[in-house]
């Protein structure tokens, strides 16, 4: 026989074992949440990498491209 204590976390009625069942639902649900933010963190994380790997690059062409310039105003060695 169930007992019908009453849980002030559940509502008077509700028995230890259905609480219980709510409360793995609930940490089974959390755990998928939890797993789709780390998927999408690692997605983030990736893109982040790939932006600062592309910042480098491009400051990189810069440099490049300002060293090979030849500064406005001075003169040209024939």
């Amino acid at each position: 026989m169930k007992s019908k204590r009453i849980n002030p976390m559940f509502g008077a009625g509700i028995t230890f074992n259905d609480g219980l069942a709510h409360l793995r639902t609930r940490l089974q649900e959390d755990q998928e949440r939890i797993a789709a933010l780390e998927v999408i963190l690692a997605r983030l994380t990736a893109d982040v990498q790939a932006a600062k790997r592309k910042k480098e690059e491009l400051e990189e062409e810069l440099e490049e491209e300002l060293k090979e310039e030849p500064k406005e105003g001075t003169a040209k060695k024939i």
